[in-house]
């Protein structure tokens, strides 16, 4: 709740009895000057150092606390008033009636204030769980989605154009039908085949196999074999010795962070070298993407601020929905996405996660 009150009931804290006390070590002092008649300090001194401490109790406890604490200068502040009417002394009644007046005043006003705040903070903390949540249902049934039609195509489509493959290749080989007619379906059968291959390429990225029967690790490696060309070769690096397994939700945004990532170098960077990094730390998870291409400027896309384990936070904001839905993934599995770049110096993508026993 970013330090603003959560409790509403004060008595329980022992900083609000401190305060109490600072309270009335204020005022009693100031009776025991003005009893001997030492007047050391001007009379405004005196509701300054109380508003100090109801200051404090708004902060700390809200308007609870503001009121307890209000109150309680009130109360120590009777004696005076009483001893000043008895004495006939109604000049510095006056001004004692007037000081509490603004010692309530600015008590309320800040309790008021820093509750007010308080509800906006848990109204929008309650409003972002429900957008996170919702997030992450639209993600998990993407994903299912994403499995169903893979399914599909590996045992439908991709069967089907199995079997008619191997009737292109009987019917190929039968020594009943014209040549012009055998070559136009060998011709077919080649493109079957090369169907077959690209239909395999598109189940593989809908469903990654290895994650599932294999774990992060090697699915990353051949998620790296595989973005591997004549143009762009790609490493992967395992650093350290996972601690525990990994959720099922941290691996799969790790690897969608990694394929997407993997993407946008083949696609943007004009890079010859990538590599991808795991790295299991004592605290967290940490994955890096990095090549050597033609980078773009961090700022158009990404604001510091914050802190992190090292000290930086990559807070997007940019229009690009590719970083947009790593950076939603990195944090519905509670971790940050960070981003360095600049033109001509390459790109690295970082995800950290720190580990939660759940």
């Amino acid at each position: 709740m970013n330090g603003l009150p959560a409790a509403t009931k004060p008595f329980r804290d022992w900083r609000f009895w401190l305060t109490a006390g600072i309270c009335a070590v204020v005022v009693g002092g100031q009776m025991l000057l003005d009893s001997h008649s030492f007047h050391i300090f001007p009379d405004s001194v005196i509701p300054a150092l109380l508003i100090l401490p109801i200051l404090y109790g708004a902060l700390r406890f809200g308007l609870a606390g503001s009121v307890m604490l209000t109150a309680w200068a009130v109360i120590l502040w009777l004696p005076d008033l009483v001893t000043d009417y008895v004495h006939g002394e109604f000049m510095d009644m006056s001004g004692d009636i007037v000081m509490i007046g603004v010692v309530i005043a600015v008590g309320m006003f800040a309790g008021w204030q820093m509750q007010r705040e308080h509800y906006l903070n848990e109204a929008y903390s309650a409003a972002r769980e429900k957008v996170e949540a919702y997030a992450q249902a639209v993600l998990s049934g993407l994903e299912e989605e994403r499995s169903r039609i893979a399914r599909e195509l590996h045992d439908e489509t991709l069967q089907t154009l199995i079997q008619l493959g191997r009737k292109v290749s009987s019917v190929a080989k039968s020594s009943e039908i014209p040549l012009d007619v055998r070559d136009a379906f060998i011709q077919s059968r080649q493109l079957v085949d090369e169907s077959v291959r690209g239909l395999r390429e598109v189940v593989k990225g809908l469903r990654p196999p290895a994650l599932q029967d294999l774990g992060l690790e090697v699915a990353l490696s051949r998620l790296a074999e595989d973005a591997s060309n004549d143009t762009l070769d790609v490493e992967f690096e395992e650093v350290g010795r996972e601690p525990f397994h990994l959720p099922d939700d941290i691996e799969l945004a790790l690897y969608r962070i990694s394929q997407e990532a993997l993407s946008n170098v083949q696609r943007h960077s004009r890079a010859r070298h990538s590599y991808i990094r795991l790295q299991f730390g004592e605290s967290g998870v940490e994955l890096e993407v990095t090549d050597d291409g033609i980078g773009f400027p961090v700022s158009d896309d990404f604001l510091a601020g914050g802190t992190n384990h090292q000290g930086v936070v990559g807070v997007y904001h940019g229009e690009h929905f590719g970083m947009l839905g790593m950076y939603e993934r990195a944090q519905l599995v509670g971790g940050n996405l960070y981003v360095h770049s600049a033109p001509n110096r390459g790109c690295t993508v970082r995800i950290y996660v720190p580990y939660v026993l759940r």
